[in-house]
């Protein structure tokens, strides 16, 4: 079983102050070294990292700086950044492999305070990547056809999550083995419109779910009778007789009384019924 890996970001905050620190005044440029210290664990089981960033923000969401760490002879990914006094500040450190962010901190909020060495340890979890492109495809009245790309090599399961109405809630549908890109939903009801969603597992965390797609079932439609059969039996009875085809829930009797006229219904009954006699003038057809 795969495992998730924590990674520990050491950051300490060495602040100096221009004049004394009993006499402080507005004027004064009072900063920090922010010291980022990152440390990847070295396992064939994990991803391949590539590069390793710090992004750096203020009030929590307006963007600093992005701070490029670099790797040391050690394995471990250093970077330092002079922060000035200021607004609250949050650093999150994402550990690449390739385009994707394969590892990020959970929670990293430093308050830059003039005089006060701060020290702070962030762990850094494993990312698993969403499935991506996923599409439905209805196949008939009772089955949709579901794809999509798998995007994480590492997955140890697949989670497939439907809901049966737009404003209806998910839920686990099917799991599936991690290098599935494929599934056929069926036994789903005619005419209705099914939403679903991905993702996978790894360890003992969920990916992003994939884009949400929907599709709708085909109407059913009925097979015409088989064997259908018309014998007279006197100058005015011919009795019917007949076979239900597939998804036939009634049977409807129609009956012209010319060759070129309008058939019109003369009879509705169960589908379990496969014969009927009617009584006609001997001068009618029927078809």
């Amino acid at each position: 079983m795969k495992k998730i890996f924590l990674l520990h970001l050491s950051i300490m905050l060495i602040f100096f102050s221009c004049a004394e620190k009993d006499s402080p005044t507005e004027s004064q440029n009072e900063y920090g070294i922010v010291i980022i210290d990152v440390a990847i664990p070295d396992s064939s089981e994990l991803p391949l990292i590539t590069s390793v960033e710090a992004e750096i923000y203020e009030n929590n969401d307006s963007l600093l700086t992005i701070l490029s760490l670099e790797q040391q002879s050690d394995g471990r990914y250093y970077g330092e950044i002079n922060l000035t006094q200021g607004p609250d500040r949050k650093i999150i450190v994402n550990a690449h492999e390739g385009e994707f962010i394969r590892y990020q901190d959970t929670d990293n909020d430093i308050d830059v305070i003039s005089g006060q060495s701060i020290y702070a340890q962030i762990n850094l979890v494993l990312r698993p990547i969403a499935p991506s492109n996923l599409q439905a495809i209805t196949a008939s009245s009772d089955q949709i056809n579901l794809t999509w790309q798998n995007n994480d090599p590492y997955a140890d399961s697949l989670f497939i999550e439907r809901k049966d109405s737009e404003m209806g809630t998910y839920l686990i549908h099917s799991t599936l083995n991690p290098n599935s890109d494929s599934y056929e939903d069926n036994n789903l009801l005619q005419l209705h419109t099914y939403y679903y969603r991905v993702r996978i597992h790894i360890g003992s965390g969920y990916s992003d779910y994939s884009n949400e797609v929907s599709a709708t079932t085909d109407e059913i439609i009925p097979s015409p009778p088989n064997f259908v059969e018309a014998t007279a039996i006197s100058e005015n009875q011919i009795n019917l007789s007949w076979s239900c085809g597939s998804f036939t829930d009634s049977i409807m009797i129609e009956r012209q009384t010319s060759q070129n006229g309008n058939f019109i219904q003369i009879a509705q009954f169960d589908a379990s019924i496969t014969d009927y006699e009617p009584e006609f003038d001997k001068n009618c057809f029927i078809w």
